[in-house]
């Protein structure tokens, strides 16, 4: 009697141990999945932040390479090249339209905060009342007009790098935060580990 009481204690100890190492198995199980999908979502986050931001500064770039593109038209006008000003009016509406492009696209992708909004007003600002004005100078010939409007989409350029800085500075520091944040899941998921294992291991060493 005594040897079966001890035969069933023993096939329960060992049942006991399965029981626990399966639960063990489906806790490691579950943490890693959710290290992976939360893994998979911080990093698809911070692809998108940095899609936006080299949009933004696609943009950024295209803005002022038409500026100095009007002014080269004008000037090209002004010593009575008309066909070099033709062609640097083109270029320069050329990138003025891929600015348009850029910061539509990153307007189609970025989330509605303060921060971008400042940025759209800036760039409409911009495109509306500065880069616009150029043109339509340029295309009369009115320099009067034209030089007022380069004084206007000058002022408007520099807020539009302005709200541009502070939206990338922004972004960056959130992308660092949310690897910071990752990494810092990954090390506790890894320690929760060593404990689970630690603990099996102990539980075996008790059974016995």
């Amino acid at each position: 009697m005594k040897r079966l009481l001890n035969n069933l204690s023993v096939k329960l100890g060992l049942t006991l141990v399965l029981a626990i190492f399966a639960l063990l198995i489906i806790i490691i199980a579950f943490l890693g999945y959710r290290a992976g999908e939360e893994g998979s979502s911080s990093l698809g986050e911070v692809d998108r932040a940095a899609d936006q931001m080299r949009l933004v500064n696609r943009s950024q770039l295209s803005i002022a390479n038409a500026q100095l593109f009007y002014v080269d038209s004008y000037v090209a006008a002004y010593e009575g090249d008309a066909s070099l000003a033709r062609d640097y009016l083109d270029q320069a509406q050329t990138l003025q339209q891929n600015a348009q492009g850029y910061f539509s696209e990153f307007e189609a992708i970025a989330s509605q905060t303060a921060l971008v909004e400042t940025l759209s007003t800036t760039f409409h600002g911009l495109m509306q009342q500065g880069l616009i004005p150029l043109q339509t100078a340029l295309v009369a010939g009115d320099g009067a007009q034209f030089r007022a409007a380069k004084e206007v989409a000058s002022d408007l350029n520099q807020q539009f790098i302005e709200a541009s800085v502070a939206y990338n500075d922004y972004m960056a520091d959130q992308n660092k935060l949310m690897v910071v944040d990752y990494e810092s899941d990954m090390q506790l998921i890894g320690y929760i580990d060593i404990a689970v294992l630690l603990f099996a291991a102990l539980m075996v060493i008790f059974v016995r």
